[in-house]
């Protein structure tokens, strides 16, 4: 179960700007050749590799997501205040109790 989750995590990550991040993850922890399915030892090497990555984020990270999803998604400047409206407008009701968030 817990792999699944891991899985789906690294799918979004990946539509959300991440790929990059991704490969390097999977490049440094990947021992056993099976990039989705992780060993003890793995999961350790992943949560460190991890963790150093949240520590250190910065502006040139966040810069390259962002031009990778503008690439991505074909998006500009200009389109951006026209799909945060639309998007708000779309979004899902949140799950679980309401209001606490």
């Amino acid at each position: 179960m817990e792999q699944q989750l891991i899985n789906a995590l690294m799918k979004l990550l990946s539509k959300a700007g991440g790929g990059s991040l991704i490969k390097d993850l999977i490049q440094q922890v990947d021992q056993n050749g099976n990039p989705k399915s992780w060993t003890p030892s793995e999961v350790s090497a992943a949560i460190e590799f991890v963790t150093w990555q949240t520590e250190n984020f910065g502006t040139a990270e966040a810069t390259a997501i962002i031009e990778t999803l503008k690439k991505k998604y074909n998006l500009s400047s200009g389109t951006s205040n026209a799909i945060q409206a639309s998007a708000h407008e779309n979004l899902p009701e949140a799950p679980g109790v309401h209001g606490l968030r």
